[in-house]
């Protein structure tokens, strides 16, 4: 069937409308509808697969990128940002968190994910120091750059390692 769908609509062929698509990438990120501004949805395709491509702002420093799967709801990938003025500002003065510190971070936004899984690396970006990371877990891959002071997240990447073949 090459039907092509209306974006703004729902069909019987079980695809997603915007809304629904939103609702999803919102519930994902913890942000409320009121709270996300500036949001882009467009329908596109991605390895054959019907996607949305969601982009919002929040907080007015923090950008959420979304790909939804049409079909089936399920997050493709996100990405994560946060204006890193704001997390170099809380930085001045303080002692660098630890690896285990930092592990823990990930850990709670990445429930389950076991501490041997998450590699870090202290670099130092536009004179402030930061946690390079990354996290392969239940078939994602997640890519972070934590402020090593605040424990801000100022980077936040999951995209699926393999996807399931029909």
């Amino acid at each position: 069937d090459s039907t092509v769908v209306p974006p703004s609509e729902s069909s019987s062929s079980g695809i997603l409308d915007e809304a629904a698509a939103l609702d999803i990438a919102l519930a994902h990120a913890g942000i409320t509808e009121s709270d996300a501004k500036r949001v882009e949805i467009k329908r596109d395709y991605e390895d054959d697969i019907a996607v949305y491509e969601i982009q919002f702002r929040a907080d007015g420093q923090q950008k959420y990128e979304f790909k939804i799967d049409a079909a089936t709801g399920a997050v493709v990938s996100y990405d994560y940002e946060r204006d890193s003025r704001d997390a170099q500002a809380a930085s001045s003065g303080s002692a660098v968190l630890s690896e285990e510190e930092i592990r823990g971070i990930v850990q709670k936004r990445v429930p389950g994910a076991p501490a041997e899984n998450i590699f870090l690396h202290l670099d130092e970006d536009d004179g402030r120091m930061e946690y390079e990371g990354t996290l392969f877990f239940d078939g994602m891959e997640y890519e972070f750059k934590i402020d090593a002071y605040s424990g801000s997240v100022t980077e936040w990447e999951a995209e699926q390692t393999h996807r399931k073949q029909p």
